[in-house]
């Protein structure tokens, strides 16, 4: 009887392994043979040359080895495979012949996680799929973020809520949810932890000086009413003034651009339930509180074995001394010794960016602790080379870049990441205070980059410019930039062939304060599925399509599928935007161009908006719109759109807003809630 209950005990104490599926078809394929590959109907994908590989992205709950399992079927021979974790070489494994799956241990870190498996002796093999034992479901809609956000107007407060509002030049127009909370003369804001958290970013304004240099403060913070941090706010990075491109003069007016973040460490980790109050140290000064994002571990990453360290050539970590030479000196001798870089935890100033060698990896201890800063009037950033040479095969992990851009300059080449990089792998980066935050010029192909945040740029948080193709952008959080979220353009000057096959996915892109969440002008074949775009402010819409900027003619089928928008949609100059946005200004758009399975909430103005220039080959599929002025609104448009399923609700206008004769709205079948016309 005593060890039947002792076995009952310890089964009490077995905890269920699931497995999470990963398919190959569903991850990032690189053929070396072909760039332009797409899976579309395939269940396997054959990796049949050296280099060939699929990059898989994970979302895993703790740091620890864990079963990866992988599913294979081998032509003619045994196939060797290189397994990587994070840029990390794990191991190198035969999938034998006469078997058909294999399961090793990868080490894997809390948050995402990009694991690669590449074919190295060409000898043909499909692959099925991996399953990862624990892993936690990617998110189903936008990136999984290593953080939990509470909205300052949904925590409890004895300062002002302000909003909601969608006028430009008004603060609440740019905040999260079009509300903040401004507080003063000891005033707070108190957000209650629902999980356990290490580290704390906030999204704040404060008013600019009359000069338009900005203002410097600083903010107290509590645990539980005790002290644990003060934190920096500033307005030197906001508020800018004029027309495009703007200026930091407030004589200029138009202001906008208000917010900013700041981020710290707490000196331990705090539990659910702990209040965390956030108070101005000024009494005279008005903090305009947005939002708290609580994210839950900062850790600290060992410097693998072999990695020079950029303090091994005098680097200073204090940030007092310049580190632009220490850290070149150290690419330098890693090239020659084909040895990758190591940037440890610190502060590093530096004048200008670098360009980083082919097949080399650089490091950090991660995004919280190393940074590499920009100095007073400098960029910061690491480079592929420009066209019409490229770099290949390097790869960035593990740290942050903050510039010292305070106003858009487009002569400047100011960017985190740029140039043209083949076979790249970029991921865990945090990029701020940039003009963008990656820059690309192509031609190039085969880069991937997971995993980043952008935060607070005056021009695009990710733009591909021309010539790109099979480039995967996923799980990355893009707020607050100063034009594209994240864009595809295929420039065709200078006869730039199309971007193609380029794919955004499962990212979150809020708050532009110009232009779009995502936008593509014109290529061949590209896509953006799977987003969560929200708060588009001004001169853009969530979603865009668009013949514009001298881009190439759409080709292919272009992909915006399984989005979620919400208050997407903005002002104009003269009018306004809806949450999609076609727009065919400098010539037809005849490619096939697929919106589906999007569902549009709370659009400040109409969900779907087609502007001058003509339509003839866009679809409209399985279409959910809650809450807008009209479902579609015609603006001087020829052509014909096909709507199918497209289903509207909350309407506050009507359902469609067209003058414009020569312009079609084909419904196919399905759609509900739309059927009135007017010209207004």
């Amino acid at each position: 009887m005593k060890s039947v209950l002792i076995l009952v005990a310890l089964l009490c104490f077995v905890t269920t392994v699931v497995a999470t599926r990963f398919e190959a078809e569903k991850a990032h394929v690189i053929l070396v043979n072909d760039p332009h590959f797409k899976a579309e109907d395939l269940t396997t994908i054959n990796l049949k040359e050296h280099n060939d590989r699929l990059i898989f992205t994970a979302n895993i709950k703790e740091d620890g080895s864990y079963p990866v399992l992988i599913r294979y079927t081998t032509n003619t021979a045994a196939a060797y495979i290189q397994i990587r974790a994070n840029g990390h070489n794990v191991s190198r494994v035969y999938l034998k012949h006469n078997e058909e799956v294999h399961k090793t241990l990868v080490p894997l870190r809390a948050g995402i996680n990009t694991i690669v498996i590449e074919n190295l002796n060409s000898h043909s093999f499909e692959l099925d799929y991996i399953e990862i034992d624990n892993a936690i479901p990617l998110a189903e809609n936008g990136a999984s973020l290593p953080y939990f956000e509470i909205e300052a107007e949904d925590a409890k407060t004895n300062g002002v809520i302000i909003g909601p509002s969608y006028t430009y030049n008004q603060l609440p127009s740019e905040a999260s949810g079009r509300r903040a909370v401004q507080i003063s003369n000891g005033q707070t804001v108190n957000f209650t932890l629902s999980q356990s958290a290490q580290a704390i970013v906030i999204r704040y304004s404060i008013p600019d000086s009359s000069n338009g240099y900005g203002l410097f403060s600083q903010l107290s913070i509590f645990a539980n009413s005790q002290p644990v941090l003060s934190m920096p706010v500033n307005s030197h990075f906001s508020w800018i003034y004029g027309q495009y491109p703007f200026t930091k003069n407030p004589s200029n007016g138009n202001p906008h651009h208000f917010y900013d973040e700041t981020r710290a460490i707490f000196q331990r980790i705090l539990p659910a339930g702990t209040v965390i109050t956030v108070k101005g140290q000024d009494p005279n000064l008005v903090y305009t509180i947005d939002l708290a994002d609580f994210y839950y571990s900062a850790p600290i990453y060992p410097q693998p074995i072999d990695y020079l360290s950029i303090t091994q050539f005098g680097a200073d970590p204090t940030g007092n001394r310049d580190s632009t030479g220490a850290i070149q000196n150290t690419l330098n001798s890693a090239q020659s010794q084909r040895k990758n870089v190591w940037i440890p935890p610190g502060n590093f100033s530096v004048t200008r960016f670098f360009t980083v060698p082919d097949n080399m990896i650089i490091r950090g201890a991660g995004p919280w602790h190393a940074v590499v800063r920009a100095s007073v009037n400098h960029g910061v950033g690491f480079f592929g080379r420009f066209s019409p040479s490229s770099s290949n095969a390097f790869e960035l992990h593990d740290f942050a870049m903050f510039g010292d851009t305070n106003v858009r300059d487009d002569s400047a080449v100011d960017s985190g990441c740029g140039g043209a990089i083949n076979n790249g792998l970029i991921t865990n980066l945090w990029i701020e205070h940039t003009k963008c935050g990656m820059w690309f010029d192509g031609p190039f192909s085969n880069l991937h980059i997971s995993g980043v945040k952008i935060a607070n740029t005056f021009a695009d948080g990710i733009n591909l410019h021309r010539s790109i193709s099979n480039v995967v952008v996923e799980q990355c959080m893009i707020r607050n930039t100063g034009d594209d979220g994240l864009a595809m353009w295929s420039d065709a000057s200078n006869g730039a062939q199309p971007d193609t096959n380029n794919v955004f996915k499962f990212n979150t892109v809020v708050v532009p304060v110009l232009a779009n969440c995502i936008a593509i002008y014109g290529g061949t074949s590209n896509s953006a599925t799977d987003n969560y775009v929200a708060d588009s402010v001004f001169a853009g819409g969530a979603l865009q399509t668009s013949q514009r900027f001298g881009s190439t003619p759409f080709s292919g089928t272009t992909v915006m599928a399984r989005n979620t928008v919400v208050r997407g949609g903005a002002q104009n100059t003269v009018n306004q935007n809806g949450a999609i946005w076609v727009w065919p200004q400098q010539g037809q758009m005849s490619g096939l161009v697929n919106y589906t399975q999007t569902s549009i909430t709370n659009s400040p103005f109409e969900a779907i908006t087609f502007w001058s220039g003509s339509v003839t080959n866009v679809w409209f599929e399985d279409i959910q719109v809650n809450g807008a002025d009209y479902a579609v609104l015609v603006n001087s448009a020829s052509g014909q759109a096909y709507f199918k399923n497209v289903v509207a609700s909350n309407l506050r206008k009507g359902g469609v807003q067209s003058c414009d004769g020569n312009f079609k709205l084909v419904k196919v079948s399905g759609d509900q809630g739309w059927d009135d016309v007017h010209c207004n």
